[in-house]
């Protein structure tokens, strides 16, 4: 092969390797999914919540708290989130006369972020790739000796909805697709079963229950760094990300996540012709030019 055509082979590797990744990472975002303030029992859950309820017995309300009370020994004033640990409840419980009880919770009271998870909306259509990005949290704090073998470990796990042009809408989930995100891959989520919120702890005991937990937030994120999600949306359609959990009050921690854009096949087909042709047009006209170039000899 002359050096005429290994020039123009680099050229056309070159313009390849550089439009690829830019086709393929059309549409690009990072989400971060808060271990407290985005979790709940299904994503855009309003109002969040932090209340004591019967053992046994969640629909027995025993006392709702607003984010005007801080259940703490010691409580100060802060822009931010007070801590809150299992001695406080104990304290706060005590002072309202509150028996046999257990904490039930959907995001944080005391943080401006007043809804479950987060949402991307209006998407074009297309396959978007879920990635895990970085973090890990914890589903008990340490602040939390709830026992059950929980306390000290860390997860990398995200619960996702993907919808059509109208949304979610809890009530009525319609064609709403689910699927759990976390170590060995993904796992089809039944969305209705979301609706059923008194049973709702019992069905992820028995379908997503507590694994995949690490002793470090390195070894959490490290189990699942390497995988990934394709989602298929129509146009218009959105994706809703959560940690599924029934009392966020003692979790902590977060985790992030890239969602990108999947060209079809035929995009790449089509790119990889059309460049193809350009080249060889580009070839052919050059050789044309060389040949019609003549060379005189004076005598």
């Amino acid at each position: 092969m002359s050096n005429f055509y290994k020039k123009y082979l680099i050229l056309a590797i070159l313009i390849l390797l550089c439009l690829a990744p830019g086709s393929i990472l059309a549409y690009s975002t990072q989400i971060t999914v808060d271990g407290k303030d985005d979790a709940g029992i299904y994503p855009g859950q309003n109002p969040i919540f932090t209340r004591f309820v019967q053992i046994n017995n969640s629909q027995n309300v025993l006392r709702e708290m607003s984010s005007l009370e801080l259940p703490l020994t010691h409580a100060t004033q802060s822009t931010q989130s007070p801590s809150y640990s299992l001695q406080n409840a104990y304290y706060y419980a005590w002072l309202n006369g509150i028996n046999d009880w257990t904490l039930e919770s959907a995001g944080n009271i005391w943080s401006s972020d007043a809804t479950v998870g987060e949402s991307l909306s209006g998407l074009s259509a297309g396959t978007y790739r879920i990635s895990p990005l970085s973090g890990a949290y914890m589903y008990v704090d340490d602040a939390f000796e709830w026992g059950g073998g929980y306390q000290h470990k860390y997860w990398w796990k995200v619960f996702v909805i993907a919808t059509d042009s109208a949304g979610y809408n809890h009530d009525n989930p319609g064609d709403a697709r689910g699927y759990i995100f976390g170590p060995g891959g993904a796992e089809e989520l039944d969305v209705s079963s979301l609706l059923a919120t008194p049973e709702a702890y019992d069905w992820y005991a028995q379908h997503a229950d507590f694994s995949g937990a690490y002793d470090s937030s390195t070894d959490a994120f490290n189990a699942v760094q390497n995988l990934h999600l394709d989602i298929s949306l129509e146009e218009g359609g959105g994706l809703y990300f959560w940690i599924w959990d029934w009392n966020s009050i003692d979790n902590s921690g977060a985790i992030s996540l890239n969602v990108t854009s999947v060209p079809e096949p035929s995009t790449l087909i089509l790119l990889a012709i059309g460049l193809s042709c350009l080249i060889i047009r580009s070839i052919r006209s050059a050789a044309s030019r060389r040949s019609s170039v003549r060379v005189y000899v004076k005598k």
